[in-house]
């Protein structure tokens, strides 16, 4: 299982190193690097542990989208090392996605070839157009 940072520390990324920022975060490393190095070593090892599973904050996959720059950072390297599962929150709701890959949906859970795409963003905000406000 990886941890990746969905926020920083890949090309694009979201959210700035800049110390100027409203919003400073990172830098914290050669976030793709030692990602790469985690899915490799753990690819190979599926003799022992058939899974592997990813999780982040950002999305990479939503009925609503999903974070383009974060696709572009990290799903090439989902691909290659045939990561399975990928665990999300940011968007408030649940959806789970039939596996994905370069925006192409095979609709099935057997023989899984791409990665199936779980987002559990919980409650707590309300996502979308709402005709009034919930008291």
């Amino acid at each position: 299982r990886a941890s990746i940072d969905t926020e920083t520390d890949f090309p694009n990324a979201p959210d700035s190193a800049d110390p100027e920022s409203p919003r400073p975060a990172g830098p914290f490393g050669d976030q793709l690097g030692w990602l790469e190095a985690d899915l490799q070593r753990a690819n190979e090892n599926r003799e022992n542990v058939p899974w592997i599973f990813a999780g982040g904050h950002r999305p990479l996959y939503t009925s609503a989208g999903g974070c383009e720059e974060c696709r572009e950072a990290f799903e090439p390297l989902f691909q290659k090392y045939s990561l399975d599962i990928y665990f999300c929150g940011h968007t408030h709701w649940y959806e789970r996605m039939f596996q994905i890959s370069d925006n192409v949906v095979t609709p099935s859970y057997t023989d899984i070839e791409s990665t199936v795409y779980i987002l559990s963003g919980a409650g707590g905000n309300l996502e979308g157009p709402i005709e009034e406000p919930t008291k």
